[in-house]
């Protein structure tokens, strides 16, 4: 999933709080500020749970221009 929110001390937190008040389980997160104030966040997520609700959700957060589910990529470990 791909958030793109305006920059405050908070935002991430109230995301994060979003998503587990929603039930889903945070396995990765990705975090950068760019040069317009703008964050933006990627974030693996797991759960049994539509993810429809979730999305309608962090829309409604303060700051928040966009959400996007973006299709998983597997990771391969190579020994």
């Amino acid at each position: 999933m791909r958030v793109i929110a305006c920059f405050n001390d908070t935002a991430l937190l109230r995301l994060l709080g979003v998503v587990r008040r929603r039930g889903f389980c945070v396995r990765s997160v990705e975090a950068n500020v760019d040069g317009t104030g703008r964050m933006n966040v990627s974030l693996a997520l797991e759960s049994d749970r539509p993810v429809d609700v979730l999305i309608r959700q962090i829309g409604r957060l303060i700051g928040v221009e966009d959400v996007r589910v973006e299709p998983a990529v597997a990771s391969v470990a190579v020994a």
